[in-house]
């Protein structure tokens, strides 16, 4: 029965079949979590605000302000805001996030069709991303997860549709989700480059379509950004073609941003939250003020992070400027400590530079990349820590972490391997290289690493390691029946 109804052209029984598996998964997150069905659902993330108060600003007769996040995210919220009020409108987010993870499983199991043709892979990809949650934590999240992962794979589905059929309007749709994506997640306009780039250099069409359709392609991002130009050189009396930073305004004025930057050269973690994150030991705490929301490890700064010019002395010194900054109200002495901090932070920035500069080109990034990816994948699964769990969550817990590792890892070998064949389809080129800027434009490129910047690209890596794990098991298969 389920063979019949999960078929690649076979749309509609697909995402009946994923919402409500989606919903199910929903549910059963906020059970383990206390949270009672009846509502609300949604959480606010960190950078929440900053999505959902231009929008509240712009109904208000305000215009869109504050205006560091591009509004991506927020457009959604603004169609949703026009016809109910805010707590309902949160809540109807979670639902769209849920659709949204919904869509994203039927999409990426047709997009592992146009990349193998194989209705036992397609199956495959969508029982597995289905039932997989590390995408799905973010659903009650109002942050823009849920809807990045949809973007990216609606771009990359269409695109590799475009291969096969030669319909412009697959790239059309392919360029407006990739232009959402950017309006969400500005890091990702390269991404818009590296789908250009495959269309372009795509032998088996003629010169003036490949050029035609790379245009229809771009068209959706030159018409949104170029009318996102011209409001913000009206507004600003400047070239702003994204956002105004990766850093948000408030965190850049504050003691923070100073160790961020220092943790960011080093290569160690710069997560406050994370009470193993090295930032802790500048005295840097999750919550208001320093105040401690959790044990302390005081996690220690590696060895090699000292300089003849920034010794362990200095950098202790800056933990004692922190601390005094935590216990001081005097706002005028708070702006001078940070500005004495900062300094601090920019003199062992650059000794490091010029010490390590091996650490601090190479090292770091590598250390970066294993924080962005090597953890377990479940930090928000279950409602209590790991030492408390029973078996069977343990359990669950193990498979999940075993499905995220196996995830990334072969999936990334996957890319690596098919992006740098020549004999590769350049539909599974395009896909590969996708995922790989994912992986490395966050820890080599803007240096950042918080967990959930990984969640877009997460789908793309299940799907090439289960492309992975079949060839293996096809190799040893056929070996198996040569042998006999």
């Amino acid at each position: 029965m389920s063979k019949s109804l999960i078929r690649p052209e076979r749309w509609w029984p697909a995402l009946a079949i994923a919402l409500a598996g989606k919903v199910c998964l929903l549910l059963l997150m906020l059970l383990e979590h206390g949270t009672p069905i009846v509502g609300p659902w949604y959480l606010f993330g960190g950078d929440a605000i900053g999505y959902l108060d231009p929008i509240d600003s712009l109904l208000n007769g305000q215009g869109y302000h504050p205006d560091h996040r591009m509004p991506g995210y927020g457009a959604p919220y603004l169609l949703l805001r026009i016809f109910m009020e805010r707590p309902a409108a949160l809540q109807s987010l979670v639902l769209l996030h849920v659709l949204a993870s919904a869509i994203a499983v039927v999409l990426l199991a047709r997009l592992a069709f146009n990349l193998t043709n194989d209705q036992r892979i397609f199956r495959w990809t969508f029982w597995l991303a289905l039932i997989s949650t590390y995408a799905s934590f973010y659903d009650r999240q109002i942050l823009t997860e849920s809807f990045s992962v949809m973007a990216l794979t609606l771009a990359a589905q269409q695109a590799t549709t475009w291969f096969k059929t030669g319909r412009r309007s697959h790239l059309l749709v392919a360029g407006s989700a990739i232009t959402w994506l950017i309006f969400m997640k500005p890091v990702y306009l390269p991404a818009l480059a590296i789908l250009g780039a495959a269309v372009l250099l795509h032998r088996g069409k003629a010169l003036r379509t490949r050029v035609l359709a790379t245009l229809t392609l771009g068209v959706p991002f030159l018409v949104a950004d170029g009318a996102w130009c011209v409001r913000n050189a009206v507004l600003h009396g400047e070239f702003r073609p994204l956002t105004d930073g990766a850093i948000y305004p408030d965190l850049r004025a504050g003691i923070k941003y100073p160790l961020l930057r220092l943790m960011q050269a080093y290569g160690t973690s710069f997560i406050w939250w994370d009470p193993t994150a090295e930032i802790r030991w500048f005295n840097i705490r999750y919550g208001n003020d320093g105040q401690v929301q959790f044990a302390d490890r005081q996690p220690p700064l590696p060895a090699y992070v000292y300089t003849d010019q920034c010794p362990q002395d200095s950098l202790r010194a800056i933990a004692d400027a922190v601390e005094r900054y935590n216990n001081s109200a005097d706002e005028a002495q708070r702006t001078r400590m940070i500005a004495n901090v900062t300094k601090s932070c920019d003199r062992c920035i650059e000794s490091f530079r010029n010490e390590h500069p091996f650490h601090y080109q190479v090292t770091a990034r590598l250390r970066m990349l294993k924080t962005f990816l090597l953890h377990s994948g479940t930090s928000a699964l279950m409602g209590k820590p790991g030492n408390e769990l029973d078996p069977v969550r343990l359990a669950i817990r193990g498979f999940y972490s075993f499905l995220y590792l196996g995830s990334f890892l072969l999936g990334s070998i996957w890319a690596l391997r098919s992006f740098l064949s020549r004999s590769v389809a350049p539909d599974l080129r395009l896909t590969s290289a996708l995922l790989l800027y994912g992986v490395t434009i966050f820890p080599f490129g803007v240096r950042m690493t918080e967990f959930r910047y990984s969640t877009a690209i997460y789908p793309l890596a299940l799907l090439l390691a289960i492309l992975f794990a079949v060839s293996i098991w096809d190799k040893i298969s056929s070996q198996r029946r040569g042998a006999a």
